[in-house]
């Protein structure tokens, strides 16, 4: 077979992900070699003296399993990149530092989950300002995830400082938060284009609305013709049982004086992510 390509203009557009076809085009135009970006490296941090990493350890009064390094870690493999660094941090000044230092010499991009809000033991936003890094933003107009938090922090004068992402230490707050903001700055560092897939789907319940805009966890699922979109349940940060099966976030806005509710069936945005 022979493929045809027109004699003017680019093959194959840059920051074009290469997949089996584009490949087999390239190869068929005589590119044994083609100059890409290379993904991100990726170090995910978390920060609490009650997190236990081992979920075989029985745990004790104040003690909670660190379900968000797990999540985390499987969320980029999904999306396809490779985590390079884990540590937990225990809440002291010393201890955060040195794993912010230790993360920033080996990974592109940072992701932290706690210690990003405004209690004592929280000194991750500190650290960065001590190590000449900056906070470009500290809070979020949304729910869940007010508490996100992004950054910059040096790592030596011939680099780029490390992108630094401060995400909730609540397990859904963290895994939205990694959808709308982790994922598409991972994208384009990387050179690509963010093109979220976004579809209007109706509401399946009548619900009032927050003060905040909120992405709100359902499953949508597609029959021969039509869909279905049935919510996951109680939709507080702290239920992980609110992202089982989700594959799309509903899209609210915030609530005003004319309009306190959204009724059943209203069309609202949807952002998938997951298989439909």
């Amino acid at each position: 077979a022979v493929v045809s390509t027109q004699s003017t203009g680019e093959l194959i557009r840059a920051g074009t992900v290469l997949r089996a076809a584009e490949l087999a085009l390239l190869s068929c135009q005589g590119y044994g070699e083609v100059l890409v970006r290379r993904k991100p490296r990726v170090a995910i941090l978390s920060t609490g003296n009650e997190l236990v990493s081992d979920p075989k350890q029985t745990l004790t009064y104040g003690q909670v399993r660190d379900s968000n390094t797990c999540a985390l870690s499987n969320l980029l493999a999904e999306d396809g990149y490779r985590v390079v660094h884990v540590d937990h941090l225990p809440d002291t000044p010393t201890d955060t530092e040195q794993g912010l230092r230790a993360a920033t010499g080996a990974a592109d991009i940072i992701i932290s989950t706690g210690g990003v809000s405004m209690g004592e033991t929280d000194h991750v936003k500190d650290t960065i300002v001590k190590l000449n890094g900056k906070i470009h933003f500290g809070r979020v107009f949304m729910k869940p995830g007010k508490p996100t938090t992004f950054g910059t922090v040096p790592h030596n004068p011939q680099e780029p400082s490390r992108l630094f992402f401060g995400l909730p230490g609540n397990p859904v707050s963290a895994m939205v938060t990694y959808k709308l903001f982790v994922l598409p700055s991972l994208q384009t560092w990387e050179g690509r284009k963010y093109n979220p897939s976004i579809i209007r789907l109706p509401l399946p319940t009548t619900r009032r609305l927050d003060p905040r805009p909120e992405y709100i966890r359902a499953v949508f699922t597609v029959y021969s013709g039509d869909g279905e979109v049935e919510l996951t349940g109680g939709q507080c940060s702290s239920r992980l049982l609110s992202m089982r099966s989700a594959n799309i976030l509903l899209s609210l806005p915030p609530r005003s004086e004319d309009r306190e509710t959204v009724p059943a069936g209203t069309l609202q945005p949807a952002i998938v992510i997951g298989q439909l």
